[in-house]
């Protein structure tokens, strides 16, 4: 009798040592698939703010604010310019670390505490990098440069009346290879007299090793339309050597205006980016 309670009290033993050595690897097992799991689910911290700035932001006037970093560009209208210091350009015009302001508008001082006055060409730089600035003002049309120009709207089967074409050019050795090339800008908008207008038209449009690279084109099926924004040559930014050609685009009606980025390489063009109307 007493060999067969000693043999239950065994197995019994045995059972609660069974019991506990199944618990302890499946509370194991638990932890290492939690801790997998929590593993898994680990993400990468948010950037600093000193990963997230950008090396080089531009705001150009009225309200357009892009920041570059790393070849890309992104619009930036929250970037906190204030405590910052910028080169500041307006027409011919340009000052060196500088500080802006902004009520409704841009503000800036120069070194005498005095206020620089400015029209539609405020332009305000704060780089980390080396860059170089061009602002070189349309120059007088040629009989060369206006057999391109009509050359290139009869290519897009547009009716024009020659004298009466709004028609800019700007001359500019862009690649810096050694040969002059011609940005044009030629629209139809907002005359008095559209006599011999089927449309409303604007193209930009560079011309570079004899071929048009265009960059900005909108028409209207009817002359006279008032939806299409107005293209302009703003400036040639060097970035890391590389030309960025920025045209600015200003609707009707305090529509707002745009700005446009391009990079022109060879004979093509590649626009960075374009911001929004504002």
């Amino acid at each position: 009798m007493k060999g067969h309670v000693k043999a239950i009290i065994n197995v019994f033993v045995i059972l609660i040592i069974y019991t506990i050595a199944v618990s302890n690897y499946a509370n194991n097992k638990s932890h290492k698939i939690a801790e997998n799991n929590a593993k898994k689910k680990e993400v990468t911290p948010p950037p600093t703010e000193e990963e997230t700035e950008y090396q080089f932001n531009i705001i150009l006037g009225p309200k357009t604010i892009l920041g570059y970093s790393d070849g890309l560009w992104e619009e930036n209208p929250t970037y906190d310019y204030k405590d910052k210091y910028f080169d500041v350009y307006t027409g011919e015009n340009g000052y060196s670390n500088i500080k802006i302001m902004y009520d409704n508008d841009w503000h800036a001082m120069n070194d005498d505490r005095d206020f620089i006055e400015w029209a539609d060409d405020f332009t305000a730089i704060n780089s980390s990098i080396e860059y170089q600035r061009k602002n070189q003002a349309y120059s007088d049309i040629n009989a060369s440069e206006a057999a391109v120009i009509t050359d290139f709207l009869n290519s897009k089967g547009i009716t024009f009346n020659y004298d009466t074409l709004n028609k800019h050019v700007m001359i500019e050795d862009i690649n810096k290879d050694g040969i002059k090339d011609a940005i044009y800008v030629v629209s139809n908008l907002f005359l008095d007299d559209y006599t011999g207008y089927n449309n409303t038209f604007a193209f930009a449009f560079a011309r570079v090793l004899n071929q048009n690279l265009v960059l900005f084109e909108d028409t209207y099926k009817t002359p006279g339309a008032l939806n299409i924004c107005n293209p302009y040559v703003d400036q040639i930014i060097y970035i890391d050597e590389k030309p960025i050609l920025i045209l600015g685009c200003g609707f009707s009606s305090n529509g707002g205006t745009k700005h446009m980025l391009y990079e022109i390489e060879g004979k093509t063009v590649n626009k960075l980016i374009e911001s929004s109307a504002n």
